[in-house]
């Protein structure tokens, strides 16, 4: 009985070692399984964010390109405000002549000639496109 015993127990432990050994196949089996699920997670993270870097860059370039805009548009308000002040000044420095001395006062109420005129209407239009 004790062989009978013996050989028992060498098959319950037989038996034991393989179902541990399954186990652990099944179990390391489905780890792999979870970590080529994580490496395809990973990969699509990393696109996404190479994706995600690319637009920020495309976004950083837009910004960076309305800055310039805004910077131009500045400058050209600036310019004709300065035209403007500049005419507004000249405008009050004819007028003021004209008030204070007699000869302007007479030559203020003639008629330009056409050649004149002509003459500065050029002039004008050369200030204006600067």
């Amino acid at each position: 009985m004790t062989l009978k015993i013996k050989i028992i127990m060498a098959a319950i432990t037989i038996l034991i070692i393989v179902t541990t050994i399954i186990c652990l196949f099944v179990y390391i089996n489905s780890l792999n399984n979870k970590i080529s699920d994580l490496n395809v997670v990973i990969t699509e993270q990393n696109s996404q964010i190479a994706a995600l870097n690319c637009q920020i860059e495309s976004l950083e370039k837009n910004v960076k390109s309305f800055h310039e805009t805004l910077n131009i548009t500045n400058d050209h308000i600036k310019n004709i405000e300065r035209a403007r002040q500049e005419e507004i000044n000249v405008k009050q420095e004819i007028y003021k002549t004209t008030i204070e001395d007699p000869a302007t006062k007479e030559w203020y109420d003639k008629r330009l000639p056409d050649s004149l005129i002509q003459l500065l209407l050029k002039n004008s239009e050369d200030i204006m496109c600067n």
